[in-house]
Order: structure tokens, then C-alpha cells, then sequence
């Protein structure tokens, strides 16, 4: 649990408009502190929001060479000239979160010269969590509605999940799931080879290779 920064030899110290279950100005069941808990709790936040950036002058050249680029490929640059980004008073230019991404991540990382400063803005009321409603597998966030999307697993994770859940810890799982695999794959038949196959062996074939595909 995070550290209070209103909390010294078990007394409370918050001030009168931080609410806290303090009692008497004592710290009573910190695990439940509404200020304690909202430092814990991790905010939600759309890539289609909004943030706000300073680029440097490598990200400029970067902003100006991608839509050079993208207009010359289809022969309407002269139309589109460029024009670079409007900064606020304080030098910020506006992105959605995912357009930065795709524009400049690919050269942010360390000892890479950096497209923008550090330090990024993002609107406070982008993270609002009163704005976030889940139920089951679905999140509504600000109003837009999210479902929840599990990968398949493999049939090799299946196929270990089972052994795992009913074979004594004694037996290495991933050993006999490797066995079981080998054992199936050497008892697909054979695909059809040779000239002036019928039709119906183009399918057969395709079917065994997805078969083998599946099973790793």
C-alpha cells in the first residue's frame, strides 16, 4: 500500500477537505481510507483522448516527413502542402493518444533522439473513473461502450492445462504434454502428393496442415 503523506506515528494530519476515516485524529483502518485508496487506484484512460506534447525539432522534421510522404504516394503534395502543428502559449501541440503513438513510437526509447519532451499533458477529466461503468465482460467508458476480448488458447495450452489439473505434481506436465502432441501428430495421415490429384485432395490437404498448425 502507498505511504500517506498525512500519516506520522499513527495520527492523521490531512487537512479539513481530504476526507479519511480518521478518528479523533487518529489513523483508524488505513485499508480503508477513501484518500489513501484513491492514491492506489489506477485511472482509466482512452488512446482516443487527447494529450498534449512539445516536439522537438526531430519530431517537427518527423511530423513534416510523414506528411510529405503520405501525400507524394498519391501524387497530391502540391495540393496538401504542409503545415505544422499550432502550439498553445506554452508550446504544447494537440494529439490523440494513438495518433502520437503511431506517429512517434517507433523513435521513443533510450539513447534514441526524442521526437517530444518527457513530459506529457493529459486532461485530468480524461481519467474521471466516476465516468467508467462495469458490467461483466463489458466497460462503458465516458459513454463508449468496450467488450472485453479473450484470446483462444492453444490446444497445447489446453492440452498442459488438463494434464496439470489431474496428474500428480510429481510428473512433469510439459513433458508428457510434448508426448501426447508427437503421438497425435504422427497418426494424421498423410497428405495426397502426386500430378492430376482430384479436386477434393486441394482440401483435404489444407485441412491437414491447419490440423498440424493447431496443434502447437
Amino acid at each position: 500500500m502507498t505511504k500517506c503523506k498525512y500519516w506520522d506515528c499513527g495520527f492523521c494530519y490531512a487537512p479539513d477537505d481530504i476526507k479519511t476515516n480518521a478518528t479523533q485524529s487518529g489513523c483508524f483502518e488505513p485499508e480503508h481510507c477513501p484518500y489513501l485508496k484513491s492514491q492506489n487506484q489506477m485511472k482509466l484512460f482512452n488512446i482516443n483522448s487527447t494529450v498534449k506534447v512539445r516536439l522537438t525539432k526531430f519530431g517537427t522534421e518527423l511530423h513534416k516527413k510523414d506528411w510529405e510522404d503520405f501525400w507524394s504516394s498519391v501524387g497530391r503534395l502540391d495540393e496538401n502542402p504542409y503545415q505544422p502543428p499550432t502550439p498553445d502559449a506554452d508550446g504544447y501541440v494537440e494529439f490523440q493518444m494513438w495518433d502520437l503513438m503511431e506517429k512517434f513510437g517507433s523513435h521513443c526509447g533510450m539513447c534514441k533522439e526524442q521526437p517530444f519532451d518527457s513530459v506529457i499533458l493529459i486532461d485530468h477529466k480524461e481519467t474521471d473513473t466516476s465516468k467508467v461503468l462495469i458490467e461483466g465482460d463489458t466497460a462503458t467508458i465516458m459513454g463508449v461502450k468496450y467488450q472485453r476480448i479473450i484470446e483462444p488458447q492453444s490446444f497445447y495450452d489446453k492440452l498442459y492445462g488438463l494434464l496439470q489439473s489431474n496428474l500428480d505434481e510429481r510428473v512433469d506436465t510439459e513433458e508428457i504434454t510434448i508426448r501426447v502432441l508427437n503421438l497425435i501428430e504422427e497418426n494424421i495421415p498423410k497428405p495426397y502428393e502426386g500430378v492430376g490429384l482430384p479436386e477434393y485432395s486441394v482440401g483435404w490437404n489444407d485441412a491437414l496442415h491447419t490440423t498440424k498448425d493447431k496443434l502447437r
